[in-house]
C-alpha cells in the first residue's frame, strides 16, 4: 500500500544537515537585477564570473544556465533584445545617411513569406563618409577580415582597415552577414571596389602558406615560399623557384600558377607598403604622436636606417644621373666588405628593396644623401607626414540629435531576422577555432656584429678575427 503526507499542520523539528544552494527566489530575474550594472559596464563579462560573483557576495552557487539567462535578460534590458535591434537597425542607418551626408548603406533584404509587411534581413554594408575621404591620405592598402557575431542568430561582421603613415589601423568599411560564404563575400567586395574606387589587390603570406601547406604537408615548403614572399630581390626569388622546381615541381607550379605580384615583396611594385599580412592590430590610440613633419615611429624607425649607416660605404657611380653604389661593412673593425646595393636617388629606387617597399628611404639611401650632403626628408612619402595624417582625420562624427527628431527608416516594411539563423541551443563558442596558421615557428637568431643568421654576438665565432687596438702613444 502507498500513502503520502501532503500536509502536515505540526511544528517542524527537522533541520537540513547543511547550508543548500536552492532557494525559490534566486532565479534569473532577481540574478539580473544583482548583476545589472556588472553587465552593462561591461557586456562582454564571461559567465563564469557571474557565478564567482554571486558566490562571493551572497554565498550562493548557483547555475550556469541561470547565470546565462540573467546576464541575456540584463542586456536586453540595457541595449535592447534581439528582434528590436534589427528592426531599429534601418532607421539608424538613415539616421546616419541625414546627419553625415556621404555615408553609403547597401541593403540586401528577402520578402517574407507569410507577412507583406515584414522584410527578412540578409546583408546590409556600409562606409561613413569620414573613412571614405580619410582614406585618400593614407595608404593606399585595405586589409579585409571578418569576425563571427555572439549573440541569439548567426552572423559575421565584415571589417575593412587601412594604415596612415604613424601605423595605426584606420577603419574604412563594415558589412552584416550570414557568414563567410560566397555570396557574402561577393556582396561585401562588390560594395568595397566602388568605396573607394581604386585599390590594388594581392594576397595575405600567412593564409597563401597555410593553403600551401595544407595541399602538401611539407613544413619546408611552407618556410621557403614565406621566404621567398619577404625576399625584395627579384632574382633571388626566381632563383629559389628554379631550385625548388627541381626539388619538388609541384609545389613550384602550385606557387607559379599565383600571379608574383599578388604575393611576392619583389614585384609587387611598392603597391604593399611591406605589409605582407592582414596583420593590422594597432590601436587608435595616440594618433598624434610625432614630432616636427613625421610621426615619432617613423622617426624611429629612420633613426635606426641611419645609426645603421656608419656601416657603408658609398661609391660615385654616375652623380649627374644621381647613381650610386653603397656596400655595407659586414665587419666595421676590419673593414670587411658585405652585400653591395645600387641607389638611384632621382628614380627613387634601392636594388635592396626596402625602399620601394616601405616607401621611405633605408639605410642605402640614407647613408647616400649623407655622402653627397642633402636631407632625406623629401625621399619620405607624403602619407608619412604629419599635415597628411591630420587631414585623413580632419572630418569629424557629427551628432545623430535626439531619436524624436530622427527621419523615418526608407523601407516601410519592418526588418526582422531570420528565424533559421538561430543558433543551436548550448554555449556558444566564444573564441576561434584555432588552425595550423595560429602556430609559428621560433624566429631564426642572427647575430648583430657579423649579421649572420644561426647564432648571437655571445657565440659569434667572426670576433676572434678582429684586429685588435693599438694604444696611441
Amino acid at each position: 500500500m502507498f500513502w503520502e503526507i501532503t500536509r502536515y499542520r505540526g511544528p517542524h523539528a527537522c533541520v537540513n544537515p547543511a547550508l543548500t544552494q536552492v532557494h525559490n527566489k534566486l532565479n534569473s530575474d532577481l540574478i539580473a537585477h544583482l548583476i545589472v550594472n556588472l553587465v552593462t559596464e561591461a557586456p562582454q563579462t564571461p559567465v563564469k564570473s557571474i557565478i564567482m560573483t554571486m558566490n562571493n557576495e551572497f554565498g550562493y552557487n548557483i547555475s550556469y544556465k541561470k547565470a546565462w539567462r540573467a546576464k541575456h535578460k540584463v542586456i536586453a534590458l540595457a541595449f535592447g533584445n534581439w528582434e528590436s535591434s534589427y528592426a531599429m537597425l534601418p532607421r539608424w542607418m538613415a539616421v546616419m545617411k541625414r546627419f553625415m551626408p556621404g555615408t553609403v548603406v547597401e541593403w540586401e533584404k528577402d520578402d517574407h513569406p507569410e507577412d507583406e509587411n515584414l522584410a527578412l534581413f540578409r546583408r546590409v554594408f556600409w562606409a561613413y563618409q569620414q573613412s571614405i575621404q580619410g582614406f585618400e591620405h593614407v595608404k593606399p592598402i585595405v586589409q579585409v577580415d571578418g569576425t563571427f557575431l555572439y549573440g541569439k542568430y548567426k552572423g559575421t561582421l565584415f571589417m575593412v582597415t587601412s594604415q596612415d603613415g604613424d601605423r595605426k589601423c584606420f577603419p574604412h568599411a563594415f558589412a552584416l552577414v550570414e557568414g563567410e560564404t560566397g555570396e557574402a563575400w561577393h556582396f561585401f567586395l562588390r560594395h568595397l571596389r566602388a568605396h573607394p574606387p581604386y585599390a590594388h589587390h594581392v594576397f595575405c603570406t600567412r593564409h597563401l602558406a597555410c593553403n600551401l601547406h595544407s595541399e602538401y604537408k611539407k613544413k619546408w615548403l611552407k618556410k621557403l615560399f614565406i621566404n621567398m614572399s619577404y625576399e625584395p630581390w627579384r632574382h633571388t626569388v626566381d632563383s629559389l623557384l628554379g631550385e625548388l622546381c627541381l626539388m619538388f615541381s609541384e609545389g613550384a607550379e602550385w606557387i607559379d600558377n599565383i600571379h608574383r605580384e599578388k604575393w611576392s615583396l619583389a614585384y609587387d611594385g611598392g603597391m604593399r607598403y611591406s605589409h605582407m599580412t592582414t596583420n593590422l592590430a594597432m590601436s587608435m590610440n595616440d594618433v598624434f604622436k610625432g614630432v616636427r613633419a613625421l610621426p615619432i615611429t617613423v622617426h624611429e624607425r629612420l633613426n635606426k636606417a641611419t645609426n645603421t649607416t656608419s656601416g657603408c660605404k658609398v661609391i660615385t657611380f654616375d652623380r649627374a644621373e644621381t647613381s650610386f653604389k653603397v656596400m655595407e661593412r659586414q665587419d666595421a673593425s676590419i673593414d670587411q666588405l658585405g652585400k653591395t646595393c645600387r641607389v638611384n636617388l632621382a628614380q627613387e629606387y634601392c636594388n635592396s628593396g626596402k625602399f620601394q617597399a616601405c616607401h621611405y628611404p633605408c639605410q642605402h639611401v640614407i647613408a647616400t644623401c649623407a655622402y653627397i650632403g642633402i636631407s632625406y626628408e623629401p625621399y619620405v612619402n607624403i602619407v608619412y607626414k604629419l599635415d597628411t595624417m591630420l587631414v585623413a582625420y580632419a572630418k569629424e562624427f557629427q551628432p545623430l540629435g535626439i531619436e524624436e527628431y530622427w527621419p523615418d527608416r526608407e523601407d516601410p516594411r519592418k526588418l526582422v531576422p531570420d528565424l533559421g539563423k538561430i543558433c543551436k541551443k548550448g554555449q556558444l563558442r566564444a573564441t576561434r577555432f584555432r588552425n595550423e596558421m595560429d602556430f609559428r615557428d621560433p624566429s631564426m637568431l642572427k647575430c648583430s656584429l657579423c649579421r649572420v643568421t644561426g647564432h648571437t654576438k655571445k657565440t659569434c665565432t667572426n670576433r676572434r678575427h678582429r684586429a685588435p687596438q693599438q694604444n696611441n702613444p
